[in-house]
């Protein structure tokens, strides 16, 4: 007895296509989600490194008023916004200046703080660029104003500009603004602080 054959019959091209079309597309939309959440990840450490610059530019400020009440001790009334005099007799030729743009600068030696006049109040100038410092291993982001600084090469992507005025006689209002650009797109973040003489 002979058993019938069977017969199998091809895929359709029609078949073929729309299971090709269905696998592309669900493998577009997952590299799409895998991309857009690896931006939004860059976007957040980002921001959370930017408000940790703009947070150590007003704390920085707050640093140089510290070290003015140790330094000058009773001229205090005088010479607690002074940028650095050494004595009481010429801390007042120093003075943090109103409405000013600056650039907090670090100072490698000593890895201290000093402020020194911008040129200009765009965030993004060279001049407010922030790099990133190696201590053998330990790294540290800042502006050493000093281009011959062996460890402090790497240029980041990071500016940050400090903004002083003086909305009364005893206090200090500092506007410490970062910018920096992710995926091709400038963002800015500022934190605002005022300190008091006293």
């Amino acid at each position: 007895m002979q058993t019938p054959r069977k017969i199998f019959r091809a895929e359709s091209l029609i078949e073929t296509i729309v299971a090709v079309t269905v696998i592309a597309l669900g493998a577009t939309g997952a590299a799409v989600l895998t991309r857009t959440a690896l931006l939004g990840n860059e976007l957040s450490q980002d921001r959370m490194l930017a408000l940790n610059l703009a947070r150590e530019g007003t704390s920085a400020i707050g640093i140089i008023k510290d070290t003015n009440f140790i330094r000058y001790g009773g001229e205090l009334d005088s010479c607690w916004n002074s940028l650095e005099g050494t004595s009481s007799d010429d801390c007042e030729l120093t003075l943090i200046e109103d409405e000013t743009y600056y650039i907090l600068r670090a100072d490698m030696e000593t890895l201290g703080y000093y402020l020194e006049e911008a040129s200009t109040d765009d965030v993004f100038d060279n001049e407010y660029q922030i790099y990133l410092c190696d201590f053998g291993g330990a790294t540290l982001y800042a502006n050493p104003g000093n281009d011959t600084v062996p460890y402090c090469t790497e240029e980041t992507t990071f500016y940050r500009s400090i903004y002083i005025t003086y909305p009364d006689a005893t206090s200090m209002k500092i506007v410490s603004e970062v910018g920096w650009t992710t995926a091709g797109k400038q963002k800015t973040i500022s934190e605002t602080a005022i300190i008091s003489k006293f």
